[in-house]
């Protein structure tokens, strides 16, 4: 659509075409237009492989820096960092930027690695060339600024979500330079996406085989980590949230409940999330969490304790959970959200998949009877695994007429469950 509206357009008709045309409404988002569109080589001229969506009227530019001709150059519109490996580490050696006008392009010597919106100076979503891949996935902790790390997990990530690398890859990538990580919020975000990638973008044939290996690697990151620090904190939720689906963690994770962790302040939090890894493995009884609910009966206590409770292995409690979570006025928010944890474990997918079978069928019911904010939770929090957005589809195709809130949420779900299966299709 993009191309056919820019097609035979100057760059500057081409930025002017994109305002007029009611497509980029935001002015937050006027620098990433400027240089996505008004630039003489757009469309994969002259070194770039770009393209461009928009999605609810902003566009997002994608800008993937590629080395061309004999003298091994790239063409630069935005700001970039070119970086060359030294040993383990990459060593900056030029920063560019673009010319004063919005036509210059600069042809500059490639590096191992160029690091396309260097420091995070505009709205873009960019992603590393082929070489520049290569060399994040080796040489990522060898950045010294935390901030150019940061930006590298991001294009790596996003690459991820939109098929372009394997979950593999970045898991490898993960288990290289996590343990090395020693900015808090870096580490916290890699090992939450590095989780998701495993639960959602895996095919079900290895999916089991990467919950073991990375629920190892995450106990060993944690040994590794200093003592009393955030970061060590930080390990210790990473695996106790993986343990809950590897069964060979079970001893681990009653160690770190008896304090056998060096320097680790076990707080309530952290002993109902083993608790909750111990219940979903089935190797905790309703007499091991109610005594922990002795320990910590507190309002927050007394959801852990429900969602643990509902978390094992154990039909009766997960029907009646269900039933008590689709009876309008029986729960608080806070409760649903309880019972929607115990009930979406990873290893309780199948008991979840038979209990939630009419969700699509009873979606209108829902919206009807709950008040708005619970009536919000079970339309996300319920909202089935796997391959459903054909089936979300269909749902969408007969209920033109449904309230747009509830539409709106449906179809957010339903993009997020198309790019799981692109996804796992991409890493099958």
């Amino acid at each position: 659509m993009v191309e056919r509206l820019l097609e035979g357009k100057t760059s500057s008709e081409r930025f002017q075409t994109t305002f007029e045309g009611g497509q980029a409404q935001n002015g937050l988002f006027y620098e990433l237009v400027h240089a996505v569109f008004a630039a003489d080589f757009l469309f994969g001229q002259r070194g770039f492989e770009q393209g461009v969506v928009l999605r609810q009227g902003v566009a997002f530019g994608f800008v993937v820096p590629e080395v061309v001709g004999d003298a091994g150059k790239f063409e630069v519109m935005a700001f970039h960092a070119v970086m060359e490996e030294a040993g383990d580490e990459l060593a900056l050696r030029q920063v560019v930027q673009r010319g004063d006008g919005p036509h210059v392009a600069v042809g500059v010597a490639a590096g191992a690695l160029v690091l396309v919106n260097d420091d995070d100076l505009t709205y873009a979503k960019a992603r590393l060339g082929a070489t520049g891949t290569k060399t994040a996935l080796s040489h990522l902790s060898g950045l010294a600024e935390p901030l150019a790390r940061a930006l590298v997990w991001s294009m790596l990530w996003n690459c991820v979500r939109d098929a372009k690398l394997k979950v593999q890859n970045y898991l490898d990538a993960a288990a290289l330079h996590s343990p090395k990580e020693t900015e808090p919020a870096i580490l916290a975000t890699v090992l939450q996406q590095l989780q998701m990638a495993v639960e959602n973008y895996l095919p079900d044939s290895t999916r089991e085989d990467a919950r073991r290996a990375e629920a190892a690697r995450a106990w060993r990151g944690l040994d590794v980590s200093e003592p009393g620090s955030d970061l060590q904190r930080i390990w210790a939720r990473h695996a106790l949230a993986l343990s809950a689906a590897d069964p060979d963690s079970v001893e681990r994770t009653r160690g770190l409940l008896d304090g056998d962790v060096t320097g680790l302040v076990v707080d309530p939090e952290m002993r109902w999330q083993s608790w909750m890894a111990l219940a979903a493995l089935g190797r905790a009884s309703a007499e091991d969490l109610d005594a922990e609910l002795e320990r910590d009966r507190t309002k927050t206590g007394v959801a852990h304790h429900m969602a643990a409770l509902t978390a094992r292995p154990d039909d009766v409690a997960k029907q009646e959970a269900y039933r008590r979570l689709r009876t309008p006025g029986e729960l608080s928010n806070e409760h649903c959200l309880a019972y929607i944890d115990g009930l979406r474990t990873p290893l309780g997918v199948e008991t979840f998949a038979d209990l939630n079978s009419s969700y699509f069928d009873d979606l209108e019911q829902i919206w009807q009877e709950f008040p708005i904010e619970m009536a919000q939770r079970l339309v996300v929090g319920l909202f089935p695994d796997g391959d459903v957005a054909e089936i979300a589809d269909r749902w969408l195709a007969s209920h033109q007429s449904a309230t747009g809130g509830l539409t709106r949420m449906v179809k957010e779900r339903r993009d997020a469950a198309s790019r799981a299966e692109t996804a796992r299709d991409f890493n099958n």
